[in-house]
């Protein structure tokens, strides 16, 4: 498991993230847990136990692409925050998710505390938000992404890219994540 913090985080301490990694990866039952439908559209029969596992947040400068979509100039600051997220104790996506530093100034204490984005923003006077737009394309998995999807090098993956906007348009999250393909199924409704 340190290993593959390590490679997958090289800027964070392994030695430290990898054991509360393991220990969240073995706790997967007293996660939050939550029914969702397969693709034939029925409920599954037994409860998806899923998890957001947050491993690095920091407040960063924005490049371009993330000052851009977050309608903020570039070198502003945002608060980001990568993890790993889990569908019945099996990894299934990297996330990376980038919040406006100057909106939302504890963004990053709320983040610590809470794993759903919804109750994040909720915190921060977010009631209601939307998705502005989202991409979606796939790709082959790297070394770096096998790894921690735990699946073969080459193997497909969907990469999605999307902005979330608050009830006065404004920009309260611009997100990427990297879904094992094999293991989920994307359904857009209202296309």
């Amino acid at each position: 498991m340190e290993h593959l913090v390590a490679v997958i985080f090289p800027n964070l301490n392994a030695a430290l993230v990898a054991p509360a990694l393991q220990r969240s990866m073995t706790k997967l039952p007293q996660a939050r847990v939550a029914l969702y439908k397969c693709i034939s559209g029925r409920a599954r029969s037994k409860a998806a136990i899923n998890l957001r596992l947050a491993l690095l947040l920091q407040t960063l400068q924005a490049d371009a692409n993330e000052a851009d979509t977050l309608g903020l100039h570039k070198g502003a600051s945002v608060h980001s925050c990568d993890g790993l997220s889990f569908a019945d104790k099996q990894s299934i996506a990297i996330f990376r998710s980038f919040f406006p530093a100057d909106t939302f100034p504890q963004q990053t204490e709320f983040l610590k505390q809470h794993q759903s984005i919804t109750k994040i923003l909720y915190k921060v006077g977010i009631n209601n938000y939307a998705r502005a737009c989202a991409r979606i394309s796939a790709q082959l998995a790297d070394t770096t992404y096998a790894l921690h999807l735990q699946l073969r090098q080459g193997a497909p993956f969907i990469r999605s890219e999307w902005l979330n906007i608050g009830p006065k348009n404004q920009q309260v999250e611009y997100g990427l994540a990297w879904f094992y393909g094999e293991r989920i199924t994307i359904t857009l409704d209202g296309v």
